[in-house]
Parts: structure tokens; sequence; C-alpha cells
């Protein structure tokens, strides 16, 4: 899995923060030198790109702060460089770990309200390295450890138009990326072509919030994070002809499924997966 790059701002001393109105991540302990370095992050989307004006995101009343641990590049905690898999994870209780090639964390999900989580990473890599690193372990604790129970995130591509979002879902290969260049070359916003979050609250509305994570269509910082309101949801499919067909719940249910990473790969999290996008299939127009 590609790993989006987050444009931080820096704190004093060593360490750097990014987030939005009501959810933030703090990173500190003994990071690589050039991290804070501007040259060390991917740069904002080029200008004239489309600007996604919305309202203030709201993720959740949370601040999480990770404690990076500098360890030497073969400790046993991380998995092997040369096998197959370049991320595990699993959760038991409200245990969770997570390993990659470069990279480990161990916490208790309930850290996550009230302490600090330690993850431990390669000391010989690169800014680059632990850039990737940091948002990996991102991922995966917003869509396991629950930061917010109503939310999901989805891997798909969306549009913004007159304060509205429609997100659009499929496998890889389906043109999600492709279809967020082509709307932003029509004039359209994106809030983004990699990952999206959606908030499924209780009051039976529908909204997608922008993220850090955007694949091709270039990082961005939390703190310009926006809100839309989702009002349709469409399953990519590549074909000879442009066209809109009705979808069926059961085929966007299961599609939707594949689409949202680590909780779809967690068989004690699959039911409350299912649940919350039975909602979100029931609040718009598939």
């Amino acid at each position: 899995m590609m790993a989006g790059l987050i444009r931080p701002e820096a704190l004093a001393g060593t360490g750097f923060r990014f987030g939005g109105p009501g959810l933030a991540f703090e990173v500190a302990g003994e990071i690589p030198e050039q991290t804070l370095d501007p040259r060390a992050w991917a740069s904002l989307p080029p200008a004239g790109a489309p600007a996604a004006v919305g309202a203030p995101a709201a993720v959740g009343a949370r601040r999480v702060r990770l404690r990076a641990i500098p360890v030497p590049a073969r400790d046993p905690r991380f998995l092997d460089p040369f096998g197959p898999e370049p991320m595990v994870w699993s959760v038991a209780g409200r245990q969770l770990s997570i390993r990659g090639r470069c990279f480990a964390c161990e916490t208790n999900l309930d850290e996550l309200e009230t302490g600090e989580i330690p993850f431990w990473f390669a000391e010989d890599g690169d800014a680059h390295a632990f850039n990737g690193t940091v948002s990996n372990l991102l991922r995966v604790l917003i869509a396991i450890g629950r930061i917010r129970p109503e939310c999901l995130i989805l891997h798909s591509s969306s549009m913004i138009t007159s304060g509205m979002a429609a997100l659009l879902y499929g496998p890889s290969g389906a043109g999600k990326s492709t279809f967020g260049r082509l709307a932003r070359e029509a004039g359209f916003g994106v809030a983004s072509d990699d990952l999206n979050l959606l908030h499924v609250p209780r009051d039976g509305s529908l909204e997608l919030q922008a993220f850090p994570f955007s694949g091709d269509y270039g990082p961005r910082s939390w703190n310009a994070a926006c809100a839309f309101p989702a009002v349709a949801i469409f399953r990519l499919e590549k074909a000879d002809e442009n066209e809109v067909l009705p979808l069926d719940q059961a085929e966007a249910l299961a599609g939707l499924a594949s689409c949202s990473p680590f909780m779809n790969g967690d068989p004690s999290l699959f039911g409350e997966l299912l649940d919350l996008l039975t909602e979100v299939t029931k609040r718009v127009p598939l």
C-alpha cells in the first residue's frame, strides 16, 4: 500500500503535529534530523488546482500523541524486509499490534484516549521513510483504533461541487485517480483520490471529510480539512462508453466492504463494518 504523505507543522524542539478541528496528532521523540525540513515532504497540490471549500471538519474530539523510538533496522519486532507482506496488524481484545518492514507499534486501544503511543522505527531510514511510517501507522490507528466509532475510511475518490460531495469507489485500477484528475481538469474540487473519511452520525445525515492521505492529488495538512454533505455514491467500472446505472444494495455493500481497509481484514470488526455500511447505503442514492 502506498503511504500518503502528510504536511506537518513543526513544534518547538523535536517533533511535529498535524490535524484539524477536534482531532490532532503529535509526533515526538528521536525522529530523523531532516524530518522537519520542508524539502523532505511533498509539495502541496499545484497552483490552480480547484479548492474544495466546505465546513470545518470535525473528526472527533481527540488528541493523540505518538512517541518515536529509533532501533536497529533488524529489530525483531519488524517484519522480514524480504517477506511477502509490507505491513500486518491484529487486534486481541483492546490490544492493537502493527508491524511493518521498518516499524512496529504495540498499544492498548485505551491509550488512544488517555496516553502516549510508542512506536519503533529503523534508525537508519531517511525522512521520507519516517514519513511513510507515520502515515501507515495513522491509517491503522484511525480505522481500527476507532478514534471516532461513527467514521469509516474508504479507498475511494471524491468530487466536490456546490458544497456537496459524491464518493466513487472501485477495485484497484477501476479509475479512481483518473476520475480525480478529470474532475479537477473540469473545474470540480477533489477531497481525495486515495482515502476518504465518511462520517455516519446518528442524525441520519452523511458527511465526507477531507483526509491527509490523498494519492495523486497531492498531500495536504489537516489544518485545511473540510467536511461536505455526501449526496451520492458510485461504483467505478471500466467500460467502452460512459453511462450511469442503478446499483443494487447488496452489490454496494460488498463493494464498499472490499474498499474499507483494515476493518475488512479483522473478523472481530467485520460485523460493525457491515452495520455502518448498511446505514451508508440507506442514506444516499446508489
